[in-house]
C-alpha cells in the first residue's frame, strides 16, 4: 500500500507495472512534491542518470494556470505538505536545473495561458498544455510513448504534436463538453509578448 513515499526509477516494459512501482527504484521518503527544489532535483537526477540528446518533461498533477487574485496559481499540489507550486516557482525549478527542455508537457488543468507560456520563454522549445480542465485520466501515455518508441528520432515539434493528437484521439468519444490541448512553438512567444505590450 502507498505510504506517502516518493520513488525515482527507470520505467521499463513489464507485465506487472504496479509490482515494479512498489519494489524498485530509489526511495526518497515523503518528499514535498509542491517544492520547486524537488522538481529541480528530479530534472538534474534524471538527466545525469539517463543522459540524452533531447529532453521532454511531463508534469502530471493538478493545475490552476495563472489568475490575478483569488485561487491558487500554478501546478503540482502536495497534499501531505499542504503545498502548491506557483508559476514563478515552476519556472525557477526548470531554470535552476540548468537543462534546456525540448518539450514541456503540462498534463494538468487550466495551464494553456499566455502568462504560463511567457514564464517558460527561453527555457523550452515547445509547450503542451490544456486551456480547459482535463479528464481524470490525463494524457494517454501508452499511445504517446508507443509513437515515440516507434520513432525515437522524432523532432520536438513532432513529439509536441503527437501528444496533442493522441490526447484528442483518446477522448474523441468522450461525452465531456470540452477537451482542449495545444502545442505552442515557444520561439513565437517573445513576438506575442511584444504585441501584447504594444496593445
Amino acid at each position: 500500500a502507498y505510504q506517502s513515499e516518493t520513488r525515482r526509477m527507470l520505467v521499463t516494459k513489464n507485465n506487472d507495472p504496479f509490482a515494479q512501482l512498489v519494489s524498485s527504484g530509489i526511495s526518497l521518503g515523503n518528499v514535498n512534491m509542491g517544492s520547486p527544489d524537488t522538481l529541480r532535483d528530479f530534472i538534474v537526477w534524471a538527466t545525469q542518470h539517463y543522459p540524452a540528446k533531447r529532453y521532454a518533461l511531463s508534469i502530471w498533477d493538478h493545475g490552476a494556470g495563472w489568475k490575478a487574485e483569488g485561487i491558487l496559481r500554478g501546478a503540482v499540489q502536495d497534499e501531505t505538505s499542504g503545498s502548491f507550486m506557483n508559476l514563478p516557482d515552476l519556472g525557477n525549478a526548470v531554470t535552476n536545473a540548468g537543462v534546456h527542455l525540448q518539450v514541456l508537457d503540462f498534463d494538468a488543468c487550466l495551464m494553456a495561458m499566455y502568462e504560463v507560456a511567457y514564464e517558460f520563454s527561453g527555457l523550452v522549445d515547445f509547450l503542451v498544455f490544456s486551456e480547459e480542465t482535463e479528464p481524470g485520466d490525463g494524457d494517454p501515455y501508452d499511445t504517446i510513448l508507443a509513437n515515440l518508441t516507434a520513432t525515437p528520432t522524432m523532432t520536438a515539434n513532432t513529439l509536441a504534436s503527437t501528444i496533442v493528437d493522441r490526447y484528442y484521439d483518446s477522448y474523441k468519444d468522450n461525452t465531456r463538453e470540452k477537451t482542449t490541448k495545444s502545442a505552442v512553438d515557444m520561439a513565437k512567444i517573445e513576438a506575442l509578448h511584444a504585441a501584447v505590450r504594444a496593445l
